[in-house]
């Protein structure tokens, strides 16, 4: 109508005008706010829903109390229908602000009552990137609350998050480490959804190169999440083998930078703990940079290190030569008096082993 194309024109100048402070201040002072939530309630025209959103997001840069407002009159509903539009410009404007809004855990809660979820998870797979970029932007807001991020679970999220891995995150930290930050939340929401998600679309040899990456917003998410997707998951477990992985792992355990020490250590301790992967762990080389940090100063990486070797051992991933070393016997010897419980167990197991050995016997004694 005449009407709604007023209203789309007039509205389309004020999102101009509360882009600036004082445009924003004016508005304030108008009872501007209100008025706008009450055409946005009824509006069913696109360009006059898409001005709004970007007014309302607009008033929110300035982190006060506005989105109390528009929680309190509905708006976080009427705003989670126009992700249905067809409208790219529109989707766009809902998602940033949805975004914003749900920066705020109320929010998260109301938008996910009202059914974001599913809309969401389609938009994720938008052709449009700014509207792919905008959905990740939300969900990563989402993923900050249990209950949202079992929904997302549930409606499928997992799946072109994964793929986004291999489509969306090169060249662009801050995508990476949103994708990532996703990832790690929903598998900690459901661990065999995300495996079967990421082994669907390949993405753990693009998860070792990010393992790599120069900012430790996303080398640490991304070495995390490799050492959950892989243990228990065959196909994940041998693209992790394939691709280089566990070299690279071994590599960062001989780093000269201790948080990279750290980030490798904790993975292989829970790699180490499916015995397919501890005796791949071996075979890459990781075995004798390992030791070196069973006699390590920071303590937290020491019991990652003797949980990865009590796994090693308990495993069998070690052969009888490997275990009387000169370089490894006297570790496994010591491992009987320490206090960490996942690495004694193990160890006392490995030399019950060879005490049943006449031939290792006597090596057992030396020491």
């Amino acid at each position: 109508s005449v009407d709604s194309r007023t209203k789309a024109s007039a509205t389309q100048t004020l999102s101009a005008l509360t882009s600036k402070d004082s445009g924003r201040e004016q508005l304030r002072a108008a009872n501007g706010l209100l008025l706008l939530l009450d055409v946005l309630l009824s509006a069913s025209h696109e360009p006059l829903q898409e001005n709004i959103c970007i007014i309302l997001a607009n008033l929110c840069e300035d982190n006060g109390d506005d989105w109390k407002q528009m929680l309190q009159n509905g708006a976080v509903f009427s705003v989670v229908q126009m992700l249905s539009s067809s409208s790219a410009t529109l989707q766009d404007a809902a998602l940033t602000l949805l975004a914003m809004l749900c920066s705020h855990r109320e929010c998260r809660e109301q938008a996910t009552d009202a059914g974001v979820t599913p809309p969401l998870v389609m938009l994720l797979s938008s052709p449009k990137r700014e509207v792919q970029r905008a959905a990740l932007a939300l969900t990563q807001q989402l993923c900050g609350w249990k209950r949202s991020c079992d929904a997302l679970l549930e409606a499928g999220a997992a799946s072109p998050l994964a793929a986004m891995l291999q489509t969306s995150s090169a060249g662009s930290t801050e995508i990476a480490s949103a994708l990532l930050e996703c990832l790690s939340a929903l598998s900690d929401s459901g661990l065999p959804q995300a495996q079967t998600a990421v082994r669907n679309v390949g993405a753990v040899p693009h998860l070792i190169q990010l393992m790599n990456h120069h900012d430790g917003r996303v080398s640490r998410p991304a070495t995390h999440l490799v050492s959950i997707l892989c243990p228990g998951d065959l196909t994940n477990a041998e693209q992790l083998y394939e691709s280089g992985g566990l070299v690279m792992l071994a590599e960062n355990l001989a780093s000269r930078d201790e948080r990279t020490q750290l980030q490798a250590a904790s993975a292989l301790s829970q790699l180490s703990a499916d015995p397919l992967q501890a005796g791949a762990i071996v075979e890459n080389g990781c075995l004798q940079p390992l030791l070196h940090l069973l006699e390590h100063p920071n303590q937290e990486l020491k019991a990652y290190a003797a949980i990865t070797f009590g796994n090693l051992c308990s495993s069998g991933s070690l052969s009888a030569t490997q275990l009387q070393h000169p370089s490894v016997l006297p570790h496994l010897v010591q491992m009987l008096s320490s206090s960490n419980a996942l690495a004694k167990g193990p160890a006392a197991a490995a030399i019950a082993s060879m005490a049943a050995d006449p031939s290792l016997r006597a090596s057992l004694y030396e020491l």
